[in-house]
């Protein structure tokens, strides 16, 4: 190919004008003008001082250096390199020096032959994100402090190859405050720069002369400069920082006359997002309610720590010893139990079991401010200010003192009436969410199969078709349309999948049943209420069945409640049920018998078992457990809060919780529910032994005049007094002869006298002299 000479001197002309342009239009860039960002105190500028892969120089020559002139430091460290000098990076930590993130494994392009074992040409987002976690993990376990900020090794913040390259900068964008690069050119413009990928500019083998003019373009332009450096020392090497720079550069910036601001990358980047006005875009991904709940789960499970997921996993019901005796002190432990303070190495505590129920027993507006004031613990006071999950029991009204009671589960099933059911199930909502809880449980749609069991009042019916349509009926009682409105709770429905045909015919008893008997009589109300109704609680059950403890079963927990049934809810434990798998012989203690419960789906430990508190972290890091199995759980968790909008809305209005509870309306709905559930037993051919002239009925046994259990089990601790007050009435007239109906199970407050008579009147038309209501 020929080109004229003429030709050939103007192609050259004009690459050297372009060259020359491109360079004025660089230098004009850097010189520019002041971005007119205000710093703090007046300052004109800021610097932030980071080293790379915790080097024992660090500690040994750059800190002393550092705290001779008060300079925090960003160190960025990958944790098996900081075990060389732990102590001293404990200390470093404990004087206010910035302990950062630069991965686990320090992951760089396979061009470079070291990195061919972690080449990022070979690494996944997915993997890259289950790497910097670990690493967070790690670094807190090492020295109690989580990383705020990140350092790309090698400044690349790639992963993948070719069609398949993938930038990890939205990844720290979501796990951390900000993330520094390396090897750049330039200081970073507060009012513009990217916090998730800042410059960093290198440091290492210059003079304090040559470090100067970068420090003042960065006054001039009121920038924020962040160097980069590696070994801190006096030999001449590559990678390392001079002693002498480094001191002169202290002198430098602390002296006020020079109006530099010298602090932490963490402490310049949240400065600049405060004065930008607006919440990191990182929080708000799992804050924002517009995003997709996957997307606001993921962003907060990559921020976590292992201690702060297991954390979540624990619920504990407030009668539980180990959080004190005495309701004062109950109350004290449930607030640092929320803060995560309460128990050694657990974070924040998920929530609570039957928290009202065992120390709130003045009513509604006790209730709903002492579940604000957690809130605001667990909001306002922890790192990542996840709200609480709050759970009662709901078995036949919300069992705290002063809520509207029902008749007993037998009494409802009698009503045959899933209208009234579904009404039942609402005002137990109703009043629950008023007071700040958010799950109702102990909701039994189980078959009730042995008439020995002790438990059989709790249930509805001995007919699964029954069952079923309860089952539904309460879940669109208790859900309604969506958990998030200010009226509903998640249905918990208990106890999965049935205990109720135990060989010996007690409580917890082992049942062994054909997995025919399983799905054709005790699986049709789950089916019902979860498949068809959507139901988003699930407690699994005490016995083993056919020799597996529930509560270490694959099959049924995942298998069959999630692979058949479509479950997306939570599966809760039963009181003290991760040691069910102890006694059934299946694990040896805690530790076990943990790591089992995990791998068969059980998310939530409702009791103050070690399974799933120091022991469960114990196995993740000894490898026993995956920790994929504590994310697995931790996810739904975070997706039940987020589904009922806690993130947005966890705080209750206390004037409501008041105007909400035990209500007129509520109360005739109880009233109505008890009237419908009567059942008369025509005393045909004289089957019972008793004449229609009988005079007199006497009314024995442990519980003919225990006021709290004629209401049933289930009910409150503490019953409020005005239904002391009719129970005494009801007892004084039984006392004297009158014959009257026993009415149990039912609350019929400003009603009994009327009531009363309607029962004897019903009664005096029928062949038996006893009417039982509930």
């Amino acid at each position: 190919m020929r080109i004229k000479l003429s030709s050939l001197a103007a192609l050259i002309v004009l690459v050297f004008t372009s060259a020359a342009m491109r360079g004025a239009q660089y230098e004009n860039g850097r010189q520019g003008t002041n971005s007119g960002f205000q710093w703090p105190e007046g300052k004109r500028a800021a610097v932030s001082l980071s080293f790379d892969d915790a080097r024992p120089s660090q500690i040994d020559t750059g800190i002393p250096i550092l705290d001779k002139y008060g300079v925090k430091a960003t160190f960025y460290v990958s944790p098996d390199r900081m075990r060389e000098r732990l102590e001293g990076w404990k200390r470093a930590a404990a004087n206010g020096h910035e302990i950062g993130n630069h991965s686990l494994m320090h992951p760089c392009s396979g061009n470079f032959p070291w990195s061919r074992t972690r080449a990022l040409e070979d690494y996944t987002l997915e993997r890259m994100r289950e790497e910097l976690t670990k690493a967070n993990e790690e670094v807190s376990a090492l020295i109690g402090v989580v990383p705020e900020t990140f350092a790309y090794p090698c400044g690349q913040s790639f992963v993948g190859r070719g069609l398949e390259v993938k930038s990890y900068v939205p990844l720290i964008a979501s796990l951390f405050r900000a993330g520094r690069g390396w090897m750049n050119e330039a200081p970073n413009d507060p009012q513009y720069c990217d916090l998730a990928q800042i410059f960093g500019v290198p440091c290492d083998n210059m003079d304090f002369d040559r470090i100067r003019p970068e420090i003042e373009q960065a006054r001039e332009r009121g920038l924020w400069l962040v160097l980069a450096g590696h070994d801190i020392g006096d030999a001449v090497e590559r990678q390392t920082t001079r002693s002498g720079a480094l001191e002169a550069l202290c002198r430098y910036a602390k002296d006020p006359a020079n109006g530099i601001w010298i602090d932490t990358v963490a402490a310049v980047a949240k400065y600049i997002e405060s004065r930008r006005g607006a919440a990191r875009t990182e929080i708000s991904l799992y804050r924002d309610p517009s995003l997709p709940v996957e997307r606001r789960v993921e962003d907060l499970l990559g921020r976590m720590t292992l201690e702060e997921k297991v954390g979540q996993m624990n619920m504990p019901c407030v009668y539980q010893e180990e959080l004190g005796r005495e309701v004062s002190a109950k109350m004290e432990a449930c607030r640092k139990f929320a803060e995560g303070t309460y128990e050694p190495g657990l974070g924040p505590g998920g929530g609570f079991f039957t928290l009202a129920n065992t120390i709130l027993h003045e009513g509604a507006a006790q209730q709903a401010r002492f579940f604000n004031g957690l809130q605001r613990i667990a909001v306002e006071k922890t790192r990542l200010g996840i709200p609480l999950l709050q759970t009662e029991e709901g078995t036949h009204g919300l069992m705290c003192s002063g809520a509207t009671i029902f008749p007993e589960g037998l009494a409802i099933g009698s009503t045959w009436n899933p209208d009234l059911v579904r009404e039942i199930y609402s005002i137990a909502a109703r009043e629950a969410r008023a007071l700040g809880i958010h799950q109702l449980f102990t909701l039994v749609v189980e078959p009730n199969r042995d008439p020995r069991l002790g438990r059989n009042q709790e249930g509805y019916s001995e007919d699964p078709y029954l069952c079923s349509r309860i089952a539904e009926a309460i879940v669109a009682g208790t859900q309604g349309d969506s958990v998030a409105a200010t009226d509903k709770v998640v249905a918990g429905l208990c106890h999965y999948p049935g205990q109720s045909q135990p060989v010996g015919g007690l409580e917890r008893g082992a049942m062994e049943i054909s997995e025919r008997m399983l799905r054709e009589v005790f699986l049709p109300p789950w089916v019902a209420g979860i498949k068809k109704g959507g139901a988003l609680g699930v407690m699994a059950t005490y016995p083993a069945i056919d020799g597996t403890p529930v509560h270490a079963s694959e099959w049924i927990l995942t298998s069959i409640l999630r692979g058949e049934l479509g479950f997306e809810g939570l599966v809760l434990s039963e009181g003290h049920g991760l040691s069910t798998i102890i006694y059934e012989g299946l694990a040896a203690g805690q530790k076990e018998a943990g790591q089992l419960a995990i791998r068969a789906g059980v998310d939530v430990g409702i009791s103050y078992e070690k399974a799933y508190m120091q022991s469960l972290i114990e196995s993740v890091r000894e490898g026993r457990v995956s920790v994929d199995l504590v994310d697995r759980a931790v996810r739904r968790i975070l997706r039940q809060k987020m589904r009922l909008g806690l993130f947005e809305s966890p705080y209750v209005d206390e004037r409501r919780a008041v105007s909400v509870s035990h209500t007129p309306a509520h109360r005739d709905a109880a009233l109505r529910a008890a009237r419908e559930g009567i059942v008369l037993l025509k005393n045909e051919r004289n089957v019972l032994p008793l004449r229609k002239d009988l005079k007199s009925i006497a009314v024995i046994g442990p519980n003919a005049d225990h006021v709290r259990n004629q209401l049933g089990d289930y009910t409150p601790l503490t019953i409020l007094q005005p239904v002391v007050t009719i129970l005494e009435g009801i007892r004084s007239k039984v006392s004297a002869g009158t014959k009257v109906a026993y009415v149990k199970g039912c609350d019929v407050v400003g009603s009994e006298l009327n009531e009363i008579a309607r029962a004897r009147e019903a009664a005096s038309g029928a062949e038996a002299a006893v009417v039982v209501v509930g």
